[in-house]
């Protein structure tokens, strides 16, 4: 056919965040320049346009035009320099087919985004503390036990708690309740009424992201028995 042949290369294949350094994709036909040509072409990549790259004119085309003559054109993408760690990044662009012209290779291409923005620290791992073991008589009602939670990059009310009963023969997850706020938090223990033993109970605080667990053992002693009854003591002869 009479058709241009079109294809794409990275002319500056490295943006930067840093100075918003830009990258450009150039345009080229073979055959015929009397008219002007659109060619369509894909956007793809771990960049994502808007967010990490635009034009210079704020947009994210998916055609750019040949002028009348010309044998090319160009298309600059600039960096968006947030103040996120986003490590390199890459924009891909294939072309789209057309009635209007044929593709020829390369066809698809692409520009690496440097990042600006340092690693952040790793998350570190809440910390629970103030748990001890716990021994009540049988017959104890209940029993509040207070600890402190925290961490380093979340704030203390942001952090949640979960727990778990070993035992729940004597005390079950539905006689467990949580309270307090922010740092200070408490717990409380129902253990079934008349019932006794021990159980591993289990605190859990988590950031979100990571999460560390604390145990400590709770035991309900057994009544102590009553003493057995003096013996008969017989009468003196």
């Amino acid at each position: 056919n009479n058709l241009a042949s079109v294809s794409v290369v990275a002319a500056d294949t490295l943006a930067s965040e840093a100075g918003q350094d830009s990258g450009t994709f150039a345009f080229t036909r073979k055959g015929d320049k009397q008219n002007a040509l659109t060619v369509k072409f894909q956007l793809a990549g771990t960049a994502t346009k808007f967010v990490d790259y635009r034009a210079l004119d704020g947009t994210a085309p998916d055609t750019v035009t040949i002028p009348a003559g010309a044998a090319a054109t160009a298309l600059t993408l600039y960096p968006v320099d947030d103040a996120l760690f986003e490590g390199r990044e890459i924009i891909e662009l294939k072309l789209a087919a057309d009635a209007a012209y044929n593709i020829e290779t390369p066809n698809a291409v692409t520009i690496d985004i440097e990042d600006n923005d340092p690693r952040p620290p790793p998350n570190s791992a809440p910390t629970i503390a103030g748990l001890a073991d716990r021994t009540v008589a049988a017959g104890t009602p209940s029993v509040v036990m207070g600890f402190t939670v925290g961490d380093a990059e979340t704030a203390p009310n942001q952090l949640s708690v979960t727990y778990s009963s070993s035992n729940p023969s004597l005390l079950p997850n539905g006689n467990i309740a949580l309270g307090g706020s922010g740092a200070s938090r408490t717990i409380t223990l129902n253990p079934i009424g008349g019932a006794a033993g021990s159980t591993v109970v289990t605190l859990t605080v988590s950031d979100g992201t990571t999460s560390t667990s604390r145990t400590f053992v709770f035991d309900v002693a057994a009544p102590t028995p009553p003493p057995p009854p003096p013996p008969d003591i017989p009468p003196p002869p």
